[in-house]
């Protein structure tokens, strides 16, 4: 009869494996001779206070000091350059023509360029850009070299078109 026959009949040789495995654990001796054997030392970890044992109290601070308020205001959304620009009275066709005259006349004064932004009208005219495209120039110095301007004026003029309006805004 072959194993496969024997597990059908219920026979096997579980009990053979049974006896071979009992005989194995008593030869090892480890059920028999507990007390004799040497005991296992674990090593504790030893936990070192720190320098400092107690932690700084926490202090309330004021909510309407100027940090948490320059912080809030921060946090605020702030309106769109486009909602800015109607609110202050330019239409969308404005963009390019008069909020761009405009706009180029007040970095002229702010930035004594002596003429040199008001120069720079009919080179983003020719480019189509208005006042409402500069904050969204990604690559400020390629449009110096297409504007024939240096990249100086040209990063004061993308960079500084949100405080222009904000100014105009905050006087009316």
């Amino acid at each position: 009869m072959t194993v496969i026959e024997n597990r059908k009949n219920g026979k096997g040789r579980s009990n053979d494996v049974n006896k071979d495995v009992i005989s194995l654990l008593s030869s090892l001796d480890i059920f028999t001779n507990r007390a004799t054997q040497m005991p296992v030392v674990v090593p504790v970890p030893i936990s070192i206070p720190s320098t400092t044992t107690t932690t700084p109290a926490r202090r309330l601070s004021d909510p309407g000091s100027p940090q948490k308020t320059r912080r809030q205001m921060y946090n605020e959304v702030k309106p769109s350059l486009i909602d800015l620009l109607l609110k202050v009275g330019y239409q969308n066709e404005d963009y390019c023509e008069k909020a761009l005259e405009n706009y180029l006349e007040w970095c002229d004064t702010r930035f004594s360029g002596n003429g040199l932004y008001e120069g720079m009208i009919m080179s983003l005219q020719t480019l189509d850009i208005g006042v409402d495209m500069l904050e969204d120039v990604d690559d400020v110095f390629k449009l110096a070299e297409q504007c024939s301007a240096s990249y100086g004026v040209m990063t004061r003029i993308v960079k500084n078109v949100r405080l222009w309006i904000t100014t105009i805004v905050s006087k009316n």
